[in-house]
């Protein structure tokens, strides 16, 4: 009928083709990402460079700058994908998993559901964190990204305890004294200080998590 008509069917392949070229570029990225975590961790922040993660991801230094701009950006790239799990460019608090542990019936399921996706979330990611404190006062970008990293964990912090009911919480606490709790206990830090320092199991660490946090509320 198209035919009849005198309307020509507009062409698929470029539609196709400018797909698959953005999956290959996302497949590169994704190979420079992996490169750099496993360099970072195995050489040091300074001792790696933009052309050793380039040469082993198979890709030229230009396309990591052009994806990356620098090597601060690279490694901000890098803990993106370790907290997140994947290369999604969705935000921690609007990922499905975040938003069920916010459904929780009471406070027992939540405490349940949120120390087992902090372990999880920190033996991701707590590894290239924890070299970012390492590093971060040898440039200003870094020291901005730690910077930044902290201001997002307190938001996310202030997300979670301004989202339960007031009724869950012991009285005697504050707002800003819940939000600090979460904080504190929650971040990778806490984590890598018992874990990697003292030695702790991952199972030790989502019980003693468990217990500060159950404290918080009125039947803890």
């Amino acid at each position: 009928m198209e035919r009849e008509l005198g309307v020509s069917t507009p062409p698929r392949k470029r539609r196709y083709d400018n797909q698959g070229r953005a999956e290959e570029a996302r497949a590169r990225r994704r190979r420079v990402i992996e490169e750099a975590h496993r360099q970072f961790l195995a050489n040091g922040y300074a001792a790696t460079s933009i052309e050793s993660i380039a040469r082993a991801a198979g890709v030229s230094t230009q396309t990591v700058y052009a994806a990356f701009e620098s090597k601060a950006g690279l490694l901000a790239r890098v803990i993106d994908v370790a907290i997140g799990g994947d290369d999604e460019e969705v935000m921690v608090r609007e990922r499905p998993e975040f938003q069920a542990m916010l459904q929780a019936a009471d406070p027992d399921s939540l405490l349940r559901a949120a120390v087992a996706q902090a372990r999880r979330t920190h033996e991701r990611s707590g590894p290239i964190l924890h070299l970012l404190d390492t590093v971060a006062g040898t440039d200003p970008a870094l020291a901005q990204l730690a910077a930044d990293l902290r201001r997002q964990a307190r938001d996310e912090s202030t997300y979670i305890i301004s989202r339960l009911p007031d009724d869950w919480f012991r009285p005697e606490l504050s707002r800003d004294e819940r939000i600090a709790a979460v904080f504190l206990v929650g971040y990778h830090q806490a984590w890598w200080t018992l874990t990697q320092e003292l030695g702790w199991s991952g199972r030790r660490y989502e019980a003693f998590l468990m217990k500060v946090l159950r404290s918080l509320f009125k039947d803890g």
